[in-house]
């Protein structure tokens, strides 16, 4: 017997998440190969696939349906002959690779269920590899990893048991065989037979891990899954005398390969087989759509007639996480659902009535069967110590268990104390939180067409042994257990604890189906908390445990197929498989991509005798040619009885889709044996949205006998093509963009695409594809305006039904402003840094790319003014370098990166030829770029990748990569034709004359431990300096020869943020130590200030300006992170800010104090503010608002601000902390001082100063990773808050009623939702996605809506009407912020943002006018340099309108009286 490696020990958490055997979504992608200068590259190295050959496996030699046992000895021959065939083919291709010199090693051969072989070979040989006659397709072999006592009864097995085969046997699963496929399974265990072979329970099997034939299992999983198919002694498992034979595919780890587990399928039915396998089972699960190599293994072994049952997956709520096998046609899908657990309900009685939100802990007790009402005690944190004089007995005891516990001891004492309930909770901490028990979440159904189903919340147990026998075991809420504690101070505190049962309840973690695949899962079956046998451990020698996942549910449903295989002999797989879906119990509240046809129902499939095929209808794409949508599909029902049946036919809708499905006949009479026809008819109007059309054929079976009912699920995918350009939109001087196509099917040719142009003229445009289902075209843009793309295909099924895929987009091109270049000002506040770049040759100019977003700053006149230019050819990104031709300041080049901001490109290199004005994409390769040099010609220059250096000799018109490969290269420079680089770990390097066509890298240099990773390289004729990640400075003055580390007062230097040798002196950004400039090549040192106090200061760049006179001193300028540009004449005793104004701002408020109005701006710096700016000229001193307390510090955010709507100089603003804390802050003077008034976990999404009662204040917020979302209230100006948990996320909140002020209105991507009780309850009034919205104070009926378009209501919301112009009504946009007019109600305002449409980066439309109360709109954005608009705000005089921006600060328009 194998030893087994004890590592359970209790970690029952990551145990459950993992019960239904998942693999990592990370797709192999193979790379073009690369060699490195030393050694071998990563592509070298082995990886492991598996192959395909072309050709039919042998399985499908035999005719569907047939059983591996029922092959005829000609037949066996002939699937003998052509494995045989097989094999020859196969060493054929061996050959093939033997004769290529391709180093490889042989895992596994398949001829059975697959025609393939598994190998590893280097990964830079696979296109080679793939390329030889007789390989089909590679595939990568995947690692994967491994995911009954009252779930028994339910199902109904004990009544099949009850029941007699043809033999007059017990059906129990005798002489039936189901292969677990697993981690192997513990032969030992009695429950399981005690011995391995034949004679046992279980009879055989093989070890694939270690390649023995002892499938002992050393984890668990496998032991568990076979108990409930068909454990025999303490526990009986669904099918107690079926037979089982183990395949060990998966480690003690519960790891496998995709090889392995192909390997087990083929071994589990092959002919040669002694226990050939009537059913599998598969509790694993991994990434595939059904035509990945397990799929097609496990799809040809259901052909084959054997019934294969997989677990969905445990990636629930989510839909689209059911994988392979799962997925494939003809596999039994198998979700999760409860049974035999109660949940409890508690409310407090005393000293208030308030229902309280709690959550059943995995070892909790069921709850009695009638309500109990005791006291509540606290206990503190629940030890034996806590209770010193307390009498608890018959009472609730609230407990907040110390740091480290997960509960369970202080829920045992609480027991033995006699307490009847536990009311636990954790004090919530900064960051994430601590987790009571080990637990799967908390139950609710996921609906992405309709609002969620609230249901209990539980979490699950795992151990039996830790099952509390008396006690009800919850959690609750720290902020409501702080509102109990405060009770209890003040009196007695009664609680009344009901108890729910939850039996078929959806587990959360249960995987849900895909809306572009086949409906599945096909049914769902007990899978939570459930009893099985297990392998002994230290921390469980029972030999039992409770596991929980999908893993549990699909045992349940293979031992009911051995049932039905026993009983019913004569039906093949298929049948049986039809059998279980069609009678599973309906569940109310889920849809078909949750439950398929319902929960495991064995006893009714053993009744059924009325068979239908197909059991599912999946009808594909919907045909969107005509305006009408005609579908048809035909079901026949098969009588397998003895006594003639009538069936009634009807359909239950899953959900509204404006379809009208019918059964014709919708009744029928079928005699014994015979077969009778349906047509099931789709019929709607074509739909301008992906819709999905589905629900269930419902049949009510009346014979002489009894009534049954019958389901087969239908399912139609209507789907057009996805269609945005990018970037969008585009300003006057770009002359074309790109438009993508995503399609939801694999396309064989390029849709047919149509551009119309805003005069009307329709050009025809050819797409090529991208990648995966993306198709690319190139639009040509000579207009401005609106252009509309318009594109159609059409496909075909497996059926060969052809539909007609259309899609629509659209795209902007901005007008020419020179005609409005007043209309907006750039007024700061001055908060960003960035790359520098001045004009020698004219000393007003200077030009800044920011560090944080993509665009230019320019200004022209020594910085009074600054201009900013967002004309780059891509939608989004992050500058990596600027460098100008010294010959011509105007020749500029940008590296920029994506840096995920952009999905269209990883990195490009951009040239301008007029100083930024203009831009084109050089022909550089698609790589992130680490930096970026030019020469002093001008013509010549170098980029380098992470790993690749590239040169160009003609202005980067054509680029050449140099020989070698390098890990972590990140900065370069030129001297003299020489390059050096900066590779991090591998040291400085040196390609000698690197434009000289025969240049290769030589290691210069290599810092020595502990700061060995190099960051920057900079130098001049004299000398080299290299900084290092950590700290350390290094220097050479004998071209790399020797090297010496560089210390200020004989202090190394730490933390060094930027390095920068100008004029010869050497200038270093240090964390703390202020800025060091040596002007003695690094031999003495001085200390400057930094521009911001201690550590805030983190310097990106060091430039040294022009003379302002030919007697002037150069300024040198300092680019501080999140702060500015600051420059110095006198050696840092002073500085002056002369930039940005790049801000990012979120939100804005106008105040009033002493000083009069002030506008306020919350920023990443958090709050910048000023005098209201309504001065007619702008300058640098309207653009300097003064330091904002946050400039350079992380955890700053400023993401709202709002000032009482009756006490101006009142301000609240919300603050987001690095440790994800939301922050409430209160000023009594305009903003000048703040008090911290309230701090809670959670990212702020709105605040909403009550405007009918300004003492009331809510904030909507989330916690990011998690379902949670909720808001904050106070009703006293902040000082008490209370928190309620929500179920949807806010992002807005409006509320304008002066005569009501609980009526609140919310809104965010869920919809449009109204509270009539101050935000403690919610109901979804519109579905549309919601952003902001905007009220008339006078009429509070009259809404304006944005999210993706512009919305105006004139009933509260309860209807809505779309806008009109401007393109809102074609164009997707996205609206950040709205207001309305005090003085002029039909006036309103909108700022719209950046926004991602279809994983597309999009660009803001600016600001949008309506004049008519929102039907309406006109774009008064020309001349607003940024038109990324977040925020906006109105001078109380109504005089000038404010915007702030996305990285572009805040801009003033001047309104004309005329338009207030």
């Amino acid at each position: 017997m194998k030893k087994r490696t004890k590592w359970y020990k209790g970690r029952t958490a990551t145990y459950m998440v993992a019960t239904a055997l998942v693999i990592s979504n990370a797709k192999f992608i193979f790379d073009t190969p690369l060699s490195k200068a030393q050694g071998s590259g990563p592509d070298d190295a082995m990886t492991r696939v598996v192959v395909e050959m072309e050709g039919t496996p042998a399985i499908q030699t035999m005719p569907h349906s047939v059983h591996v046992e029922a092959v005829s000895k000609t037949l066996r021959r002939m699937i003998k002959d052509q494995t045989e065939n097989l094999k020859k083919s196969h060493l054929k291709v061996i050959q093939e690779i033997i004769e290529k010199k391709i180093p490889f090693k042989k895992s596994n051969e398949y001829t059975y269920i697959f025609n393939g072989v598994s190998l590893q070979v280097p990964k830079n040989k696979l296109d080679e590899l793939r390329s030889l006659p007789g390989v089909k397709a590679i595939y990568p072999d995947q690692e994967y990893h491994a995911k009954l006592d009252k779930s028994v009864p339910l199902i109904g097995a004990p009544d099949v048991w009850s029941k007699h085969d043809n033999e007059n046997q017990a059906v129990t699963g005798k002489g039936v065989t189901v292969a677990v496929i697993d981690t192997g399974v513990d032969y030992d265990h009695p429950d399981l037979g005690g011995a391995l072979g034949s004679g046992h329970k279980v009879v055989g099997g093989y070890d694939f891990v270690n390649n023995d034939n002892d499938p002992m299992d050393d984890n668990g999983h496998g032991t568990h899954v076979a108990g409930i198919i068909g454990a025999h002694g303490n526990l009986k498992g669904v099918a107690p005398d079926a037979s089982i034979t183990a395949y060990k595919v998966l480690n003690q780890d519960g790891m496998g390969t995709t090889s392995d587990i192909m390997a087990a399928i083929e071994a589990s039915i092959s002919p040669d087989n002694p226990f050939p396998a009537d059913v599998i089972n598969m509790s694993l699960s991994g990434p595939g759509d059904g035509t990945d190599p397990i799929s097609k293994a496990a799809q040809n072994a259901v052909d084959a007639g054997v019934v294969v049952v997989a677990a969905a997956g445990n990636e629930g709520p989510s839909y689209g996480t059911i994988g392979a096998p799962a997925i494939a046609e003809g596999v039994l899908a198998v979700g999760a659902s409860v049974s035999g657990i109660k949940v409890p309900d508690a409310k407090m009685v005393a000293p208030l009535v308030e229902n309280l939100t709690v959550t059943r802990l995995g070892f909790s007790a069921n709850p009695h069967d009638t309500a109990i009402t005791q006291d509540l005690v606290d206990v503190g944190e629940g030890g034996m110590e806590s209770y010193n004089g307390l009498d608890v007995k018959g009472k609730i005891v609230l407990i907040q268990p110390p740091v480290g516990s997960d509960g369970r001891a202080e829920a045992i004492t609480a027991q033995e104390k006699g307490a009847d309930a536990a009311i636990f909770f954790v004090p919530e901490q900064p960051g994430p939180s601590f987790k009571i028990g080990d637990t799967i979440p908390s139950q609710f159904t996921s609906n992405p067409y309709s609002e969620l189903e609230s249901q209990h919340q539980f979490l699950t147990g795992s151990n039996v042994n830790s099952q509390l026998e008396s006690l009800v075991a919850m959690k609750i809420g720290a902020s409501k257990a702080g509102e109990l504690k405060s009770y209890l101070d003040k009196g007695p505190v009664k609680i009344t604890i009901t108890g729910k049962d939850i039996t078929d309840q959806i587990a959360n973690f249960s995987s849900r189906g895909h809306s572009e695949f086949r409906a599945k899962p096909d049914l769902v079956a007990p899978g939570v908390e459930i009893n099985s046998t297990f392998v002994k451990n230290e921390s469980n020698d029972t030999g039992y445990t409770k596991l929980s996942g999908t893993s549990m549910a699909a045992p349940h449903v293979a031992g009911a197929a051995a049932l039905l295989k026993q009983l019913k002999p004569s039906w093949n797989a298929s049948e049986i498989s039809s059998a279980l879906k069609e009678t599973a119990k309906p569940l109310s509240s889920y849809d078909v991509l949750t439950q398929g046809t319902g929960r495991l129902d064995v006893k009714a499939a053993a009744e059924t005798n009325v068979i239908a095929s197909p059991n599912v209808l999946n009808l594909g794409l919907a045909d969107l040619k005509d305006s009408e949508i005609h579908r048809n599909a035909s079901l026949s029902l098969n009588n397998q009885g003895d006594v003639p049946v009538d069936m009634d036919f009807t359909i239950k809708e899953d959900k509204k889709s404006g379809a009208t499905v019918t059964v014709n006949p919708s009744h029928i009479h079928i005699e014994p044996g015979k077969q009778v026809n349906v047509e099931v008819n789709i019929n709607m109007t074509r739909p301008d949205q992906d819709i999905d059309i589905l629900g269930w054929v419902e049949g009510n079976i009346q014979s002489a006998k009894e009534s049954q009912h019958l389901r087969v699920p239908y399912k139609l995918i209507a789907r057009h093509f996805r269609i945005t350009a990018s970037p969008d939109p585009i300003t006057a001087t770009v002359s074309e963009t790109s438009a993508f196509i995503y399609s939801p099917v694999n396309l064989t040719q390029a849709p047919k695409v149509t551009v119309r142009t805003p005069s009307g003229k329709t050009n025809e445009v050819t797409a090529v594809l991208d990648h995966d289902r993306w198709w690319k075209l190139q639009v040509q843009t000579n207009e401005a305006g609106i252009y509309r793309i318009d594109a159609s295909t059409t496909v075909k099924n497996s059926s060969n039904v052809e539909s007609t895929i259309i899609g629509s987009g659209y795209l902007e091109k901005l007008p020419t402003d020179n005609e409005h270049a007043s209309t907006w000002k750039s007024i700061g506040p001055y908060s960003n840094a960035g790359l520098m770049n001045f004009d020698l040759k004219n000393s007003k100019d200077m030009t800044v790319l920011p560090s944080s977003t993509l665009s230019l700053f320019r200004t022209e006149d020594r910085a009074e003014t600054w201009h900013e230019s967002r004309n780059f050819p891509v939608a989004g990104g992050v500058a990596a370098e600027l460098v100008a031709d010294p010959t011509d300041e105007k020749n500029m080049y940008v590296a920029i990166n994506s840096k995920n901001n952009d999905p269209t490109y990883i990195g490009k290199i951009l040239a301008s030829k007029d100083g930024g004005k203009t831009w084109n994409t050089l022909s550089f390769p698609n790589k992130e770029i680490t930096d970026l040099v030019i020469d002093k010609s001008g013509k010549k220059l170098v980029a380098i990748s992470s790993n690749e250096v590239y040169i160009s000799l003609d202005r980067g018109i054509s680029w050449e990569m140099l020989p070698g490969w390098w890990g972590f290269l990140n900065n370069a420079i030129l001297l003299n034709n020489d390059l050096y680089i900066s590779a991090g770990y591998d040291g400085v390097y040196l390609f000698k004359d690197v434009f000289s066509g025969s240049a290769k890298s030589e290691l210069l240099y290599q810092p020595p431990f502990p700061f060995r990773s190099t960051k920057e390289i900079e130098g001049n004729e004299s000398m080299l300096v290299v900084g290092t990640f950590g700290g350390g400075l290094y220097a050479s003055y004998n071209e790399g020869k020797d090297w010496k580390e560089l210390t200020h007062s004989q202090i190394p230097f730490n933390n060094v943020s930027h390095l920068e040798i100008l004029d010869g002196d050497i200038y270093v950004g240090t964390g703390y130590d202020g800025i060091m400039v040596s002007h003695d090549k690094g031999k003495t040192w001085e200390t400057w200030k930094k521009p911001l106090p201690g550590s805030n200061s983190y310097e990106v760049d060091f430039a040294i300006g022009p003379k302002s006179s030919p007697k002037g001193i150069r300024p040198i300028y300092v680019s501080s992170e999140q702060a500015g540009i600051y420059g110095t004449q006198d050696s840092s005793e002073s500085y002056k800010r002369i930039g940005i104004p790049g801000a990012t701002v979120y939100d804005m408020a106008i105040s009033r104090n002493s000083k009069g109005y002030q506008l306020l701006a919350g920023t990443d710096s958090n709050t910048y503010m000023t005098a209201l700016p309504i001065q007619n000229k702008v300058d640098s001193t309207t653009l300097e608002w003064g330091a904002a307390e946050g400039e350079g510090r992380v955890g700053e955010q400023v993401y709202q601000i709002a000032t009482s709507p009756i006490e101006h100089n009142v301000v609240y603003k919300l603050r987001y902390s690095a440790v994800g804390n939301t922050n409430v802050y209160r000023s009594n003077d305009g903003g000048e001082k703040w008090e911290l008034k309230f701090e809670d976990r959670g990212v702020p999404s709105d605040m909403l100063i009550n405007p009918a009662d300004s003492k009331q204040i809510m904030i909507t917020y989330y916690i990011p990773g998690t379902s949670e979302s909720g808001i904050y209230i106070s009703k006293d100006s902040g000082e008490n808050w209370k928190n309620i948990k929500l179920e949807h996320k806010f992002i807005t909140l409006a509320s304008a009623d002066p005569n009501n002020p609980n009526r609140i209105w919310a809104g965010g991507n869920e919809g449009l939702f109204l509270s009539n009780d101050m935000g403690q309850s919610f109901q979804k009034i519109q579905n549309v996605p919601v952003s902001s919205i905007a009220i008339d104070s006078y009429n509070p009926s009259h809404l304006v809506v944005g999210g993706n378009h512009l919305y105006i209501s004139t009933d509260g919301g309860k209807t809505l009407e779309t806008a009109k112009g401007a393109g809102v009504d074609e164009l997707n946009i996205y609206v950040n912020d709205m207001i309305v007019s005090p003085n002029n109600h039909n006036i309103v305002y909108a700022a719209t943002g950046s926004f991602y449409e279809y994983g597309l980066l999009k660009g803001g439309r600016g600001v949008l006018k309506s004049v008519d109360g929102g039907k309406t709109w006109t774009n008064i954005s020309g001349a607003l340099e940024n038109r990324n608009a977040t925020a906006i705000e109105l001078s109380p005089d109504e005089e000038y309108l404010f915007v702030g921006t996305q990285g572009g600060s805040v801009h003033r328009m001047k309104l004309a009286k005329k338009q207030h």
